[in-house]
């Protein structure tokens, strides 16, 4: 996806206090662990856990003081235990403290599903007082030991036990004194888990509790910076780089942010962007910001910019978010570009905005289609009623390439969306003048035909009702059209929406609705595919939004089991389908649901949802949607059963060629298309653990829902092995559940059948594990198979033909440790024989001559064989 920052969301609005700064009014305690919760603390209200999907909701809480101001936390979730740890300052009795609140059952499985916990019955709390400010907190990786830094600098650490008022303790270790700070001024501070370019190999940094990056700011404004490591209690100084900038404008003031081995430092004065590796110091780069700084002072008319008016945070390596008075930019350090911006004032009156702090952002990667998506977690205060509101912003921070940052340098940036002043008078007087004369036409209009203008609800009430009537008369086309130009505020006639529908029905004919690559000129990509939640659609609430789903699905609640379905299948609105189900809004509840099975009969909307991974499409749904999918192919089971080769009395006149594949067996290319999107869905968002434990279930359940995957499970095993594609699922299901634990395992002619086909791909099944394992377990479960079956008759054909022939031990010792000489695989030994009779005899078997040369790869080489030939040779 294309880097953007959409979607902004508010969580909850902070109770209102006086006297409190915004940078001291909510601090976000990130915890190591990623199990969906967000740990705040909030000034003179309480430290408190919410979850955020599908909605958020308060679990737990435990109320401060209305005196207490909060200044750091940090959340240690270990065995089912969550302790908080947060830094407080009394503002009665101008006292600092450590507060640790240990809460033994927010983990926990729960009996009922409250709104929230009661704290009172299930926490711990160990108070210490301080007669300085606590800047960090850390937890030891032993959870035994917690790390403090003070505003002086000076780092100190304690043993602790929580238990219960009598024996709980927190105890001084050790304690030390950064040698840079006297007469400097703490101005940023980060604990870092691990250092990027550190410099050092050595145990105690590679096996570490973690560092303190701290920089200070001297009386003469120059910045020093200081990594302190943390280890078994003790810490030392790494780097001390004793000047590492300085502030060209007087009264300079700094914003700073830190990510993979870079700190960030933002200029405000100069307007400049400066990049230090910490392991040295040095200046890796500078970025002019003025044309940003610029484009806000005119475009939002700012005199002066401040800490207050400025911020920010790396959500990945290269990557910034940069807040200038209300405008969040997402800019690339690495081709210096403006990859995004969102302006807050877009969705409420500029003049409602008093101020916005950056608080937290989730770290990824970004350098794939599967770490590019975080959120940013931002505080607001508002001018009409002087509250704080908790809000967060989806941000795709991109992959880090040249495409992506083509045509997006600042400078270019700034000059498409910037406007000298004499412009803007012009464009403002332009404005008013229009303005004039819409609202003397607007008056005339009202005269001549009596229609007053409608309030905002009024309107969206009429934009429910149209759409609760197209849906009782079931008219999908003139559903979408309503929907589209009222959410994306367009004027479409009904023959766009038809031209859509017509194009979706060339697509999904031809198989491509299912593939990958889409084009500008692609009119569905275009028109609701490539960007479904621009900043300039009309912003669907909550209620909205479930009062639309509820009138194309219908629900169902059974022993407080939700169900949904659709009301009518000849009523699919598939543009308003496709926008809703991309939407940060949808419900996972109708995800979790089966919704694959749903819209099998829709490409386009089945494709949707395959493709948005954040829907969290259940294990089990995928795999009833592939046999379902298996049953439509056709498979041509017959080809696999007709055994020719299984038929001669002689071993060593079996041929077997090495390249030769089996056709595809589905049916056309769009279902091909679709059970492979759905194979790679299943493989790269779910555990293996999961999915074999979902085809365990599946396989043995007895439910009526159940029956076709059942039935179809063996047409599904064999579209993997004759497509060629999704073999890791097959090897995890032999895994998992053994092969001759398929429905089909009691026809040995299949069984043997199923393994001759799968033969040809070993070498790439078994490219990168060892191959003696699999083999191992094949053998076994074939020879104890076999031997009730077709294993005797075989054995008997092979006594009656040595009878006629010289006595000579020929038979194969089968063997994955203990290997002779005279091995046929080189590389880890499959089977070793004892004379070169044998050996040639199997490696006629295995469709080759001349066996394997010293320097060849075993999983270059291993053609197709039969286990079963094997065994009885």
């Amino acid at each position: 996806m294309a880097p953007s920052l959409s979607d902004l969301y508010q969580i909850l609005r902070l109770p209102r206090i006086s006297n409190v700064d915004i940078e001291n009014r909510c601090v976000i305690g990130r915890s190591s662990s990623d199990n969906g919760f967000l740990h705040l603390a909030i000034s003179a209200s309480d430290i408190s856990t919410y979850v955020l999907t599908p909605s958020p909701k308060l679990v737990w809480s435990y109320s401060l003081s209305p005196s207490i101001i909060v200044k750091q936390l940090t959340v240690l979730e270990s065995n089912n235990k969550v302790y908080f740890a947060a830094s407080l300052y009394n503002s009665d009795t101008k006292k600092h403290a450590l507060k640790i609140v240990v809460n033994d059952s927010l983990l926990a499985p729960k009996a009922s599903d409250d709104q929230s916990q009661s704290a009172d019955q299930e926490v711990k709390v160990v108070d210490v007082e301080f007669s300085q400010e606590i800047k960090s907190i850390s937890f030891s990786k032993n959870e035994k030991l917690i790390y403090l830094l003070m505003a002086s600098g000076e780092i100190s650490s304690y043993t602790f036990n929580i238990n219960d008022a009598e024996s709980s303790f927190i105890q001084p270790v050790s304690q030390c004194k950064v040698s840079n700070n006297n007469k400097s001024t703490m101005c940023y501070h980060k604990y870092i888990s691990n250092i990027d370019g550190s410099g050092s190999n050595s145990a105690a940094v590679n096996n570490n509790d973690g560092f303190f990056l701290t920089v200070n700011q001297r009386q003469n404004k120059n910045l020093s910076s200081t990594i302190i490591m943390l280890h078994n209690g003790e810490m030392s100084e790494l780097t001390n780089n004793s000047s590492i900038s300085t502030g060209n404008a007087k009264n300079e003031e700094f914003a700073f942010t830190y990510n993979s081995g870079i700190l960030y430092v933002i200029a405000i004065k100069a307007k400049t962007l400066d990049l230090y590796a910490i392991a040295s110091g040095s200046l890796i780069k500078q970025l002019s910001l003025k044309p940003l700084f610029d484009l806000i002072s005119t475009k939002q008319q700012i005199t002066e910019f401040t800490r207050k008016n400025t911020g920010m945070v790396s959500p990945s390596d290269n990557r910034v978010l940069i807040n200038l008075h209300h405008t969040i930019f997402l800019i690339n350090t690495k081709f210096e570009t403006v990859l995004s911006d969102y302006q807050l004032s877009a969705d409420k009156p500029e003049d409602d905005i008093a101020g916005c702090l950056l608080l937290d952002i989730g770290e990824v990667k970004g350098t794939s289609s599967k770490s590019y998506a975080t959120s940013l977690n931002l505080l607001m205060l508002h001018n009409n009623d002087k509250n704080y509101t908790f809000h967060n912003l989806a941000v795709d921070v991109g992959n880090n390439s040249l495409v992506e940052s083509l045509g997006k340098g600042i400078e270019v940036y700034c000059e498409k969306s910037g406007v000298s002043p004499t412009q803007e008078k012009s464009k403002v007087d332009n404005l008013v003048v229009e303005y004039l004369i819409t609202e003397k036409n607007l008056c005339q209009k009202k005269q001549e035909f009596g229609v007053k203008n409608k309030p905002e609800s009024e309107k969206v009430q009429a934009f429910i009702d149209s759409l609760t009537g197209l849906s009782k008369s079931h008219k999908s086309m003139e559903f979408d059209l309503e929907f589209i130009n009222f959410v994306k505020h367009k004027s479409y006639k009904l023959d766009k929406i038809k031209d859509i529908y017509s194009q979706i029905s060339d697509l999904a004919s031809s198989g491509e609705v299912f593939t990958d690559v889409r084009h500008e000129n692609d009119a569905i990509y275009g028109f609701v595919l490539k960007e479904t939640s621009a900043n300039k659609d009309y912003r669907l609430s909550n209620k909205m939004f479930q009062i639309i789903l509820d009138l194309i699905f219908s629900t169902t609640n059974k022993d407080g089991e939700f169900t949904y379905k659709l009301k009518n299948k000849k009523f699919v609105p598939k543009l308003g389908l496709i926008y809703l189900i991309n939407s940060n809004l949808f419900p996972l509840s109708y995800s979790c649901n089966g919704l694959l099975k749903k819209f099998k009969s829709e490409p386009i909307i089945l494709n949707t949802i395959i493709s948005n991974y954040d829907l969290q499409i259940s294990v089990e749904d995928i795999l009833l949607l592939l046999c379902d999918i298996s049953q439509d192919a056709n498979t041509n089971v017959a080809a696999l059963n007709s055994n020719k080769w299984l038929e001669t009395d002689d071993v060593e006149d079996v041929e077997m060629e090495v390249d030769e594949k089996p056709e595809s067996t589905v049916a056309n290319k769009e279902l091909e298309l679709l059970f492979k999107k759905l194979i790679r869905m299943l493989l790269n968002t779910k555990a293996e653990t999961q999915i074999v434990k979902t085809v365990k279930t599946l396989l043995n359940s007895s439910a009526k829902e159940h029956e076709l995957f059942n039935e179809n499970f063996e047409k599904l095993i064999y579209n993997i092995v004759n497509l060629n594609y999704g073999i890791k699922l097959l090897n995890l299901v032999i895994d998992g559940i053994g092969i001759l634990n398929f429905k089909f395992n009691n026809d040995a002619d299949k069984m043997t059948e199923l393994i001759k086909y799968a033969g040809f791909k070993i070498r790439e099944v078994m490219k990168f594990e060892p191959i003696e394992e699999v083999l191992d377990e094949i053998i076994l479960a074939c020879d104890a198979k076999l031997e009730r079956s077709r294993h005797a008759d075989l054995k008997s054909k092979m006594k009656n033909k040595k009878k006629n022939s010289k006595k000579v031990d020929n038979r194969p010792i089968v063997s994955t440790n203990n290997v002779t000489s005279n091995s046929v695989v080189d590389g880890p030994k499959i089977v070793s024989v004892k004379n070169n009779k044998v050996d040639e005899k199997l490696n006629a078997i295995v469709g080759f001559e001349g066996g394997f040369s010293q320097d060849e790869k075993y999983g270059d080489k291993i053609p197709p064989y039969s286990i079963e030939r094997l065994i009885n040779l």
